[in-house]
């Protein structure tokens, strides 16, 4: 995935999806933004969707109000993509690691009160996930 940096619209940016698609795009890109600067992101489309709504109180208590599954995988946007509440895909252990991933992304960027949404991709094909 390329962007380019600081044009609307979504000028300047694709998925490449070898070498020669790569040069030019990027070549396209950098031509196109006003500072010369690309961002390359790893690509996420066809990886699954999901979110967690988190509570913290001041006593640190954490609980997880629902999960919610993106029933289109990513590449289709969240505000078009149908959700489900609760999640229907998820194994406990993954639900589990993304329950703990929340409580500690809520500690970490100081949310140290109310409600927050995390959201995650997995790969479904080797189950790797990453918060989005």
């Amino acid at each position: 995935m390329i962007r380019a940096s600081y044009t609307l619209g979504g000028a300047g940016s694709g998925v490449v999806y070898n070498m020669d698609e790569f040069k030019e795009l990027a070549n396209a890109a950098l031509a196109l933004s006003p500072i010369h600067e690309i961002l390359i992101e790893e690509s996420l489309l066809g990886w699954k969707e999901y979110e967690m709504e988190v509570i913290r109180d001041k006593n640190d208590n954490c609980i997880i109000v629902c999960s919610i599954e993106n029933l289109d995988p990513m590449g289709v946007h969240t505000g078009d993509s149908i959700t489900v509440a609760p999640a229907l895909t998820l194994t406990d252990k993954e639900y589990q690691v993304m329950r703990n991933a929340s409580f500690a992304i809520l500690r970490e960027i100081g949310v140290d009160t109310g409600g927050s949404n995390v959201q995650f991709a997995v790969n479904p094909t080797n189950g790797r996930m990453i918060v989005i």
